[in-house]
């Protein structure tokens, strides 16, 4: 779909960016990593976006497509994703995974995230097993993009960020063990404070950027 029509119509320039990118900008600009120069932010929402954020500069790659870490295989399972491809990150830690994944066994079927974790809370046997199986894949995955870029931070993002006082720690648990290449030190894995506003505030900013940025902003 080319947007560029836009302009004429409405007379100034418009700016259009990937979500997952305008929220690792934005995180890098007014959130946690606030003027910290290395950071993956990592939304997990439907499916799982990515945005990498290197010497302060966004990455994008050659096509402009770098960062879709949520179409890495984890498994060789047969489990299909929408890119054609099996086995991806994205079926396993995505919003719908988890919901997916406790609504199979469960009576009860759920549908917000607060359900599962509340149960969670409540030691309800189910939910503890669905909630450490996410956290497994979850640790999967975020393990082979600290080895792939070595970031100063991870932030993870979406609404699961609001349960960062339930995951943050068994998480961390999972990531570091004494089979890793890589220390606690090497990077921080930390949960959004912008949570669901943080690609509005990061789109927000893209004119201020491209206004005073006179070096540019992407590789």
């Amino acid at each position: 779909v080319d947007f560029s029509s836009y302009e004429d119509e409405f007379g100034m320039p418009i700016y259009i960016e990937n979500e997952a990118n305008v929220s690792a900008y934005a995180e890098s600009v007014l959130g946690v990593a606030k003027m910290k120069s290395s950071l993956v932010y990592l939304s997990i929402t439907e499916g799982i976006g990515t945005g990498i954020i290197i010497d302060d500069k966004l990455f994008k790659g050659i096509n402009k497509k770098a960062g879709e870490f949520g179409h890495m295989r984890i498994t060789n399972e047969k489990k299909l994703c929408n890119c054609g491809r099996t086995g991806c990150w994205e079926l396993y830690v995505s919003e719908k995974a988890l919901f997916n994944n406790y609504n199979a066994s469960s009576e009860n079927k759920v549908t917000q995230l607060v359900e599962v974790f509340k149960a969670y809370e409540n030691k309800e046997k189910l939910a503890i097993e669905v909630v450490d199986n996410y956290l497994n894949d979850l640790a999967v995955g975020i393990q082979n993009i600290i080895l792939a870029l070595s970031p100063e931070f991870v932030i993870i993002g979406g609404e699961i960020s609001y349960f960062e006082d339930i995951l943050k720690k068994p998480l961390r648990n999972k990531l570091i063990t004494e089979k890793n290449l890589y220390t606690s030190s090497d990077t921080e894995i930390i949960f959004s404070k912008l949570r669901e506003n943080s690609s509005v505030l990061g789109a927000s900013l893209l004119p201020v950027h491209s206004l005073f940025n006179f070096s540019g902003n992407v590789i």
